[in-house]
């Protein structure tokens, strides 16, 4: 999945995924993205600095790091499931 259809499936879905053995999941919420790792709440980050989705999707997609990757490096790599 390129950046931009995973921008386009994140604003309808809720998104699932796993990497590296774990359970990740992306929750869109007004105009922020809430993402963490099931069962580890402390793990559960807010992008919510602009105003605008798509830039917060964005901000995500450059600053949520999972082992040391930007899951913007890991897009196209892992299959996402929407909810």
């Amino acid at each position: 999945m390129t950046k931009k259809e995973f921008i386009q499936f994140a604003l309808i879905n809720d998104v699932s995924f796993s990497y590296a053995g774990r359970e990740y999941f992306i929750l869109q919420d007004s105009n922020f993205c809430i993402c963490g790792e099931y069962g580890n709440d402390e793990a559960t980050i807010h992008f919510n600095k602009y105003q605008d989705v798509y830039r917060n999707i964005e901000d995500m997609l450059e600053n949520w790091r999972l082992n040391e990757v930007p899951l913007n490096d890991l897009v196209e790599k892992i299959e996402f499931y929407g909810n």
